[in-house]
C-alpha cells in the first residue's frame, strides 16, 4: 500500500494518520529506499593529548624574611591525556513540522485544510505562503516549529600526568643553608571544542499550506512512500535533506551527504596550589607556585550523518480538480 504524506503544524485532519514516533525527529532523506531509517543524533570522538612538557615555577619569597624560599624549577611532565570527550549533535539548522498520512488508494487529490506541501508559486485558489523566508532544514516532529542544529561542540575533560619536582630550592627559617624538596603533582584540564556548521546537500523548494478544503494543483511537489500512479512524476531527487526554501524557488546545494570530520584546540591546564615546606614554623610554609601547561588536544574523526527516514518526491503533472469528472444522465423521450 502506497502512502502520500503532508506536513502540519497542527493535529492529523479527518483520514489522516499521524506517523509513527519512530519517524520522527529525523530530517527527510529524498530517495532513499521508503520508510528506511540511519544517520544518528549525535556523534563523539576519541581523544588525544600532548603538552608543552616544560613549565617555569617562579621564586617564592618568604614575607617575614624577605629571602627566596622557593627558588625557580623548569620541569617536565611524561604525557597528557583526554579522559572524556562528550557528544555533539549532527543536525545542520532545523524547524520541525508534523508529519501526516493516508493511503492513495481511493485518494482523488483531495486536501483538508491545515496541510502543507511544496510550491514555487502559490496556487490559485485554496492555499497560502506558509514559512515565507525561512531557509532551515525540515525534521519530522511531534511537536511544530522548534529550532536547533547548526554549529556543534563538544566538552572535553583530561590530565597531565605526574612529574617529580626535584631542586626546589628551600631555605630554613633557623638557619639560611639550603635545602632540597621533592614534590610530585599533575594537573587537569578542560575545555569546549567547538565545530562548524553543517551543510549537507539538499533540495529546497516554498512551502504552501492548505486554508480551507481544496486540491493538488499542478507542478506542486508531494511526498510519497511509493509510486502514486497516474497523474504525478518521480522527480528523481537522491541522497539530499529537504529544506525550505527562503527564495520560494527550487535550490539545491550543500557540501556533503554526512562527514567525516576531526577538531583541534589548545587550553592551558590548571594551576597546583600544594604546599611545600621547608621547616616546622608555618611562617615558613608557602605553596606550590602556581603554574600551567598548554595542552594540545586532537579529536579523531568521526561521522556526523544526521537521523533521517527515507521518503520520495513526486510532482503533480495535472491538476487534480480538473481530473475530477461529474456524471451526465441522458434522459431520451419520444
Amino acid at each position: 500500500m502506497v502512502n502520500v504524506y503532508f506536513f502540519s503544524d497542527g493535529a492529523a485532519p479527518a483520514g489522516y494518520s499521524e506517523i509513527d514516533a519512530g519517524y520522527r525527529d529525523r530530517l527527510v532523506k529524498l530517495g532513499a529506499s521508503p520508510l528506511t531509517t540511519g544517520g544518528a543524533s549525535t556523534h563523539v570522538h576519541t581523544g588525544s593529548a600532548t603538552h608543552d612538557a616544560n613549565a617555569n615555577i617562579a621564586t617564592k619569597t618568604n614575607a617575614v624574611l624577605t629571602a627566596s624560599i622557593v627558588s625557580g624549577n623548569t620541569h617536565t611532565h611524561p604525557s597528557a591525556s583526554v579522559s572524556t570527550v562528550s557528544n555533539g549533535s549532527n543536525f545542520a539548522t532545523y524547524r520541525t513540522l508534523r508529519c501526516h498520512y493516508r493511503s492513495v488508494s481511493g485518494w482523488t487529490g483531495d486536501i483538508p485544510a491545515g496541510l502543507i506541501a511544496f510550491s514555487e508559486s502559490v496556487p490559485a485558489s485554496g492555499w497560502e505562503r506558509f514559512w515565507d523566508g525561512h531557509s532551515e532544514f525540515i525534521m519530522i516532529s511531534g511537536t511544530y516549529n522548534n529550532t536547533g542544529g547548526g554549529t556543534h561542540s563538544h566538552d572535553i575533560t583530561g590530565t597531565v600526568a605526574n612529574a617529580n619536582l626535584s631542586h626546589i630550592n628551600m631555605r630554613s627559617y633557623i638557619a639560611p643553608q639550603a635545602s632540597f624538596a621533592n614534590y610530585n603533582h599533575g594537573h587537569t584540564f578542560s575545555t569546549t571544542i567547538t565545530g562548524s556548521a553543517y551543510d549537507y546537500y539538499y533540495w529546497s523548494c516554498g512551502l504552501v499550506k492548505s486554508n480551507t478544503t481544496t486540491h493538488i494543483y499542478k507542478d506542486m511537489y508531494v511526498l510519497f512512500d511509493g509510486d502514486p500512479g497516474t497523474g504525478w512524476e518521480d522527480t528523481g531527487v537522491s541522497s539530499k535533506y529537504l529544506k525550505c526554501s527562503a527564495t520560494n524557488s527550487i535550490a539545491t546545494g550543500g557540501s556533503y551527504l554526512s562527514t567525516s570530520h576531526s577538531h583541534s584546540g589548545d587550553v592551558n591546564s590548571s594551576g597546583a596550589t600544594a604546599c611545600t615546606n621547608s621547616s616546622t614554623y608555618t611562617s615558613n610554609a608557602t605553596t606550590l607556585c602556581s603554574h600551567y601547561h598548554v595542552v594540545h588536544i586532537s579529536l579523531a574523526s568521526g561521522t556526523a550523518e544526521p537521523s533521517w527516514v527515507g521518503l520520495s518526491l513526486y510532482k503533480a503533472t495535472s491538476s487534480f480538480g480538473n481530473l475530477i469528472r461529474t456524471r451526465s444522465i441522458f434522459v431520451i423521450t419520444c
